[in-house]
């Protein structure tokens, strides 16, 4: 089974660049957006094990996602990438899949 991943950010270019990454994993399933409210709406849809944060993103926005996420994604794991390269993204994104908290809680991981 693969493991999904959204990806949400500003920088379109950027996004896509990750998503792109990402999809070369063969264990692993991207989607990307910059709108917020597609993010929301395939989190309802669709089951993903981990939100990945990428730039641009507002305070404001950011703690929408946080709150929509602890009501409703609470198996979804919260993942902050602002950049450092392949290499990086796929030691935390890795990290994360290993350290996903079985009860169910969000869990927070910067890289």
């Amino acid at each position: 089974m693969k493991t999904e991943i959204i990806i949400f950010g500003k920088n379109i270019e950027i996004i896509e660049v990750v998503e792109r990454i990402i999809n070369k994993n063969m264990d692993w399933n991207a989607f990307s957006t910059s709108n917020l409210k597609q993010i929301f709406n395939k989190l309802t849809s669709e089951n993903f094990d981990i939100l990945l944060l990428s730039s641009g993103i507002s305070n404001d926005e950011f703690e929408e996602i946080e709150s929509f996420c602890a009501k409703n994604c609470e198996n979804t794991i919260l993942l902050h990438h602002y950049g450092g390269g392949g290499g990086l993204l796929k030691a935390g994104i890795e990290m994360s899949i290993q350290k996903n908290n079985p009860i169910g809680r969000i869990s927070h991981n910067r890289i």
